[in-house]
């Protein structure tokens, strides 16, 4: 409620706080408040629903720190494996295309929403040309398709199509596999995605990742619904149905 008005309402001081927790939202929690948490908020809000959910940009990926470009030889970021290593198992840990990147974009994750970085956010962040040709490609190419994907993903939800409330998605960071392009093209930019990236490819890929998020927790319907008893006579059986 206090993100729809864009002020602070009265009752929702300690769910500000709850969140600010959570999401890190100062560096020092003994100077936390709940102004402060919905100033933050406020400050990552990409769009927000009818329904009380709410996008959040965070501010490391505003700001290109968790903006990476993996420049592999096959086209494709590094995706940790979610089995685990059998216990026992001494085998010489492998160095995969893009583990760098990923484990420099969970260092800036976990400093939470706003992230230890400059207030100013024209700030020139100190990133590599592939870095800034990834949060280029970010912000012209995938964040508009991110916005439809997030609504798809709130308008259906994992359970039976239901719609979704108050929930928040924050989106944290971005790897994107590029390419350099050959000294003889015309276009002033150094760096290209390695594979097209279309709209519909972000749109899908963002909705099946909010649902799969969202069923990492207990969820259930809370859609109101009325049970009816109806009585006819024979006659009226027809027109009934």
């Amino acid at each position: 409620e206090s993100l729809q008005n864009k002020k602070l309402v009265d009752g929702s001081e300690d769910e500000l706080l709850m969140i600010g927790n959570a999401l890190k939202c100062n560096a020092d929690d003994s100077a936390l408040t709940a102004q402060s948490v919905l100033d933050a908020l406020l400050k990552s809000l990409c769009a927000f629903d009818a329904n009380g959910n709410a996008l959040l940009e965070s501010n490391v990926l505003t700001m290109g720190y968790s903006a990476k470009a993996v420049q592999s030889s096959n086209g494709e970021i590094y995706i940790p494996r979610k089995e685990e290593r059998p216990k026992g198992d001494e085998e010489e840990a492998t160095i995969f295309e893009g583990m760098d990147e990923y484990n420099s974009t969970q260092k800036y994750i976990r400093k939470g929403l706003v992230g230890s970085t400059p207030e100013d956010s024209t700030a020139v962040v100190n990133s590599s040309a592939a870095d800034l040709a990834a949060l280029d490609i970010w912000k012209q190419d995938m964040r508009g398709s991110a916005l439809a994907g997030f609504q798809l993903a709130m308008r259906a939800g994992p359970l039976c199509e239901e719609p979704v409330r108050r929930v928040a998605v924050i989106l944290e960071s971005v790897e994107i596999a590029v390419t350099k392009r050959p000294s003889e093209s015309d276009n002033p930019k150094q760096y290209r995605a390695a594979k097209d990236i279309t709209g519909g490819i972000v749109v899908a890929a963002l909705r099946s990742g909010i649902r799969c998020a969202l069923l990492t927790r207990p969820a259930r319907l809370v859609e109101g619904h009325l049970r009816l008893t109806l009585h006819s006579s024979l006659a009226g059986l027809g027109s009934l149905h």
